[in-house]
């Protein structure tokens, strides 16, 4: 009896040993992208969470995974029967041999409370040059996008809810013939500093049919003083440019802060609510055209959401036919997730362990 279970031991093995090499494998697969869809889907809700707060006055709180350990035990077992060797005895129904495998899960997240003055300073401090570069290029309708990053240009102050100014309308229009043609472009200042404009305006390559349009473009933007002859011209452009200089363009950029506010003022607010007072009147009175994001409410839990959030017995959510509130919410996300940074809150990029064997 103990050759023959020892034979069956032996047999056993090898199925056990390919069973723990095959739950790697098996368990990242079930695993990564399950992981990786609830810390995305619960960011977007987090993110929505702090919107609506903010049309509703209240405060809102931020948390963020840290870390993901995934602890994954394997159990395997062998079971035999056996009869004495010799026996008459011997029954059909008696099962030989019986093998079992099975392995458990069990996650631990770890989250770091986002706050401090570091966090608040990255809110509430306006876009660097570099990632209004970043937004615009990260961006399907770019022209929403500029709106919404620039406070000013030069001396023009750029709205956020109305038309744009005839000068700005036209200095924009100006500048793409111009961009088009292969004559205006932004280019980077080597060895840039803080106390100088990292990028310039570089208008070169031009003729003399293009003076009178660089020309108008000046004088919309408020450059004087340059010479328009087919030479290179370089404007220095930026945040902290000097201001009494006639060729230079400076600008104004919001925060994102101000986009989670002007998001905040496009949420649909139950009528039931206003009445009760417990949040203000407004809300957006722009033109739909110029309209960043819609955040719709419903008492019932919505069946067609990207994401959705209950607040106050309503459920608020972004309907999954709506593509403009879906890109403008992914850019806001984005631009939070730059701000909000490792750095910032001092935490670790979220890592999966999952030992095995």
């Amino acid at each position: 009896m103990k050759k023959g279970l020892v034979i069956i031991m032996m047999l056993s093995a090898p199925v056990l040993t390919v069973g723990c090499a095959g739950v790697g494998p098996s368990s990242i697969s079930n695993g990564r992208m399950a992981y990786n869809e609830v810390i995305n889907y619960t960011e977007d809700q987090q993110l929505l969470n702090a919107i609506v707060c903010e049309r509703y006055g209240q405060t809102f709180g931020m948390l963020s995974v840290s870390s993901v350990a995934a602890n994954v035990k394997f159990r395997g077992s062998v079971g035999a029967q056996l009869r004495a060797w010799g026996s008459a005895e011997f029954t059909d129904a008696l099962v030989p041999l019986s093998l079992g495998a099975a392995y458990e899960e069990n996650p631990t997240i770890s989250y770091v409370p986002v706050q401090g003055e570091a966090v608040l300073r990255s809110l509430v401090t306006p876009f660097s040059i570099e990632e209004g570069f970043l937004l615009v290029s990260a961006a399907k309708e770019r022209h929403i996008v500029e709106r919404l990053l620039y406070r000013r240009f030069n001396d023009q102050k750029v709205p956020i809810d109305a038309p744009l100014p005839p000068e700005l309308l036209r200095s924009g229009i100006l500048y793409n013939m111009l961009r088009e043609a292969g004559i205006a472009r932004i280019g980077h200042v080597p060895d840039s500093d803080d106390k100088r404009p990292k990028y310039v305006f570089i208008f070169s390559g031009y003729s003399e049919k293009h003076y009178d349009t660089i020309r108008e473009y000046f004088a919309l933007i408020g450059v004087r003083g340059q010479v328009i002859d087919g030479r290179t011209i370089a404007l220095p452009f930026g945040q902290s440019v000097d201001l009494d200089e006639e060729d230079t363009i400076y600008v104004e950029t919001r925060s994102v802060l101000d986009w989670l506010r002007l998001a905040a003022s496009m949420v649909e607010v139950p009528k039931s609510h206003l009445e009760a007072g417990i949040v203000e009147p407004g809300g957006w009175h722009g033109l739909p055209m110029f309209r960043l994001i819609t955040i719709r409410s419903s008492e019932e839990r919505p069946d067609n959401a990207v994401v959705s959030i209950p607040f106050r017995g309503w459920w608020f959510y972004i309907d999954a036919t709506d593509s403009r509130s879906k890109e403008s919410f992914r850019l806001i996300k984005f631009i939070v997730r730059l701000r909000i940074n490792p750095e910032g809150i001092q935490q670790q990029v979220p890592v999966l362990t999952i030992p095995v064997g």
